[in-house]
């Protein structure tokens, strides 16, 4: 299982597009298991340019935020 719960990691992925994107519209894509422990995957529900945050369950850091698709 999980140590946050999806609320709490989609607060720290808003939180790390603050200044990037509009952060409301976030879903979350997936929750993938690493060498780590799970990774939870936000990404904001836009067409063509996307933003996609990475949020490590076990601290709660953000292991990365990068666009998507941009044209």
């Amino acid at each position: 299982m999980t140590r946050l719960t999806e609320d709490e990691a989609r607060a720290l992925a808003q939180t790390a597009l603050v200044n990037e994107a509009n952060s409301e519209n976030l879903v979350l894509v997936s929750l993938e298991t690493v060498e780590t422990g799970p990774v939870w995957i936000f990404q904001t529900a836009t067409i063509g340019a996307q933003w996609e945050v990475r949020i490590e369950d076990q601290t709660g850091s953000v292991l990365g935020v990068k666009r998507l698709g941009l044209r």
